[in-house]
C-alpha cells in the first residue's frame, strides 16, 4: 500500500502530440438548435433531444501546457447541425 501511494505521489510525466477523444453526455439545462417551426403564426424552437454526443481532436505542446483543439457536439438520437469549435487552451495541472 504504501508503494502504491508513492507511485501516486510522483509527478507524471506530460504526453505531447496528437490526441482523439470521444464521449456522450446528457445536456441537463441547454439547447442544441434545430431549427424552428412556424404553425399558426406561432415560432417555435427545435432542440435535438439528448444523448449527446462529442468528438475531439487536438495536440498537445509537450510540457507548455498549450493545446490546440477541435470539437463537435451533436446528438446522437437526432439530424441537427450541432456545435463545432476550434480552441486554444492552457491546462493547470
Amino acid at each position: 500500500m504504501k508503494t502504491f501511494l508513492i507511485l501516486l505521489l510522483l509527478p507524471l510525466a506530460a504526453i505531447a502530440g496528437p490526441f482523439a477523444e470521444l464521449g456522450i453526455g446528457y445536456a441537463a439545462d441547454g439547447c442544441l438548435y434545430n431549427g424552428w417551426q412556424r404553425t399558426n403564426g406561432i415560432t417555435t424552437i427545435n432542440c435535438s433531444d439528448s444523448p449527446i454526443g462529442m468528438v475531439s481532436l487536438g495536440y498537445r505542446f509537450g510540457d507548455t501546457g498549450f493545446i490546440i483543439q477541435a470539437d463537435h457536439w451533436s446528438s446522437i438520437t437526432e439530424l441537427d447541425h450541432g456545435i463545432s469549435a476550434v480552441s486554444i487552451r492552457y491546462r493547470w495541472e
